[in-house]
This record gives structure tokens, C-alpha cells and sequence, in this order.
């Protein structure tokens, strides 16, 4: 388990300390935070995929928008913000 409570962003601290974790052969994992306004925001995983480093963000994108598990996990909903952190992580914030 992780928790941090304070003022700086805690998104980059909490994926700090998963990837130190051992994995125990859970299939996913997620954060829960709360907002400024204390909203509670909840962010899994829902795949992961394999990438050459460096892997232009746009293309990396693509390749993650194309994915099963993705599609999945974004149909009937709008993709209001996509963030690509390269040879790291794809976010994609739904509503």
C-alpha cells in the first residue's frame, strides 16, 4: 500500500512507489485521489503494451487508442485529455 498526504502533486509520487513495489500478480492497479474541490478521482489501469524507447507520443498514442482493452475501456465515453509521459506512461482522461 501507498499513501502520501501534503501539498505537492501526488500523482508522481504515487506512481514512484508502485513501480518500487514487487509485483504479486494482481492483473491491475489504480490510484484514488481527491481533487481540490475533495472529489474523489479514481485512475486503473486498464493495459499495458510494449513500445520501442522513444516512441514519438503521437505514435505511441495511436498504438494505445488501437488496443482492445483501451477500446474497451473508453467506449461510449469522450476522451477530454490525453497525456504521453514517453517510455513511461499514457493517460487518457474520459468522461
Amino acid at each position: 500500500i501507498i499513501g502520501y498526504i501534503g501539498e505537492k502533486p501526488v500523482v508522481p509520487i504515487l506512481l514512484s512507489g508502485l513501480e518500487r513495489l514487487e509485483y504479486r500478480g494482481y492483473d491491475s492497479a489504480g490510484i484514488a485521489t481527491l481533487d481540490k474541490n475533495e472529489n474523489l478521482e479514481i485512475r486503473k489501469v486498464k493495459g499495458k503494451i510494449t513500445l520501442p524507447m522513444d516512441c514519438p507520443k503521437e505514435e505511441a498514442l495511436e498504438i494505445a487508442m488501437a488496443d482492445s482493452r483501451v477500446q474497451n475501456a473508453i467506449s461510449g465515453k469522450n476522451v477530454v485529455k490525453s497525456i504521453v509521459v514517453p517510455n513511461k506512461i499514457i493517460n487518457l482522461v474520459v468522461k
